[in-house]
């Protein structure tokens, strides 16, 4: 999902390749960016976010059943490199 310039991606993994860790599919992953250009000086102001792999987030959620798979706002600075966000 994008909305101006900032863009949300959830997910619970269904199944990985046969590198990674197994234990991975069923947990939810969420992923956010917000692309803010550059500086003056031609460095990235972009930001991005994260979260999981988590196992059982309704136990993150009060214990809800119905838990969404929920991405945080961005809180870290992109050091290299940089994100665009487009509509789909």
């Amino acid at each position: 999902m994008t909305s101006g310039r900032a863009s949300t991606l959830t997910a619970i993994v269904t199944k990985t390749s046969p590198e990674l860790n197994q234990s991975w599919p069923g947990k939810h992953l969420g992923f956010t960016v917000f692309d803010g250009g550059d500086d003056d000086s031609g460095h990235s102001l972009d930001q991005m976010g994260s979260t999981g792999p988590l196992e059982n987030l309704a136990k993150c959620m009060a214990g809800s059943p119905n838990a969404p798979v929920m991405a945080p706002a961005p809180f870290f600075t992109v050091q290299s490199g940089g994100y665009r966000v487009t509509s789909a």
